[in-house]
């Protein structure tokens, strides 16, 4: 099967599916990355009850990125006798789920996305099969203006017939409620330093901008701030953000051919791309997907521009950034051009 480029606007993500008050749109699926990731956006309004009944992949790494709004995660390895952790996660935080790793989701905001990766690739069966009806919006809403109070698979019956999708029911497991400034659990939240995991089976929390960051200076500036570096995810995907500047009339436009699958999701500013001759402007929420070995270019038109980024594999798009570049303290790249360490 050919493996193509494709550009997705915030206003067609692709097929979308509805189950409760929650919609799921597939950007980057298991068959249109090879198997390698599947991308895709959950929107909700606020929620009394969990997300989904506690469980564990068995197959699956489960990464949560708030794009939007406010919601809380928990998380415990299975085979592990470190606690549970819980976070309330804001705009840019993240959350890794390993293989083995109880979870559970509650979301808090009246308008919240979840950004969620999924290595490998072809998860969004599963909420393909649960869906209630497919979602359409001719004025392209996020999702249905009411609310009915029903998630996904929170029926036990439900949940506990999903484990050809990989979804196995941990029905005694009890989430904590001592949550305080948004944390429960060892470690920094919002207040200190966070460190990604050592290895694939550990689950973790980042905040945004309270993790390593790096600064490349090559050409222009780019801040990555990778939660996935790939001894996380056992090698098998990275992932981060990277804020750029806007690219100066004695730039060149930086053209690259990535060794594994590469999806961008715009956060801010305004990203120009350009692929086998064609171009396009990407602006908050539209997706970029660039197959393995694609050459393509890339700049930002506007200052502090924002994007999430997921490769596959651990050789990927932001390791050849990583080797030339600096460990950088800030949230902001520098002031003036022409940094050098």
């Amino acid at each position: 099967m050919k493996i193509c480029t494709f550009v997705l606007g915030l206003a067609n993500h692709g097929e979308a599916v509805k189950i409760g008050d929650q919609v799921y749109r597939f950007s980057v699926t298991g068959p249109s990355s090879g198997g390698a990731f599947t991308l895709l956006q959950t929107s909700a309004p606020e929620a009394t009850t969990l997300g989904v009944l506690p469980h564990i992949h068995k197959t699956h790494y489960e990464n949560f990125y708030c794009t939007r709004g406010r919601f809380q995660l928990w998380a415990e390895s299975y085979n592990s006798t470190t606690e549970q952790q819980t976070r309330v996660l804001t705009q840019g935080d993240y959350g890794a789920v390993p293989h083995n790793t109880y979870h559970t989701f509650q979301v808090l905001d009246p308008d919240t996305q979840m950004t969620g990766v999924i290595q490998p690739g072809g998860f969004e069966e599963l909420f393909v099969a649960l869906r209630d009806s497919y979602y359409n919006s001719s004025t392209y809403a996020n999702f249905e203006p009411s609310r009915t109070n029903s998630s996904t698979g929170t029926n036990a019956d439900t949940i506990s017939s999903l484990e050809e999708y990989d979804v196995y029911a941990q029905l005694t497991w009890e989430t904590r409620h001592d949550a305080v400034n948004g944390t429960a659990g060892s470690g920094h939240w919002h207040n200190g330093s966070n460190e990604l995991a050592d290895d694939g089976q550990t689950p973790f929390f980042v905040a945004k901008n309270y993790a390593q960051k790096y600064l490349n200076y090559e050409n222009g500036y780019k801040l990555l701030a990778p939660v996935q570096k790939g001894p996380q995810s056992g090698g098998n995907f990275t992932m981060g953000t990277i804020t750029m500047s806007a690219k100066t009339s004695n730039e060149t436009v930086d053209t690259i051919t990535p060794k594994q699958p590469l999806a961008f999701q715009l956060e801010e500013g305004q990203l120009s791309v350009e692929v086998d001759g064609e171009s396009a402007q990407l602006i908050q929420g539209d997706v970029l997907f660039v197959p393995a070995n694609t050459t393509f270019s890339y700049y930002a038109t506007v200052p502090v521009t924002k994007f999430l980024y997921v490769g596959g594999g651990a050789d990927g798009f932001d390791q050849d950034l990583l080797q030339n570049s600096v460990e950088w303290e800030y949230a902001v790249y520098p002031t003036y051009a022409d940094y050098s360490a």
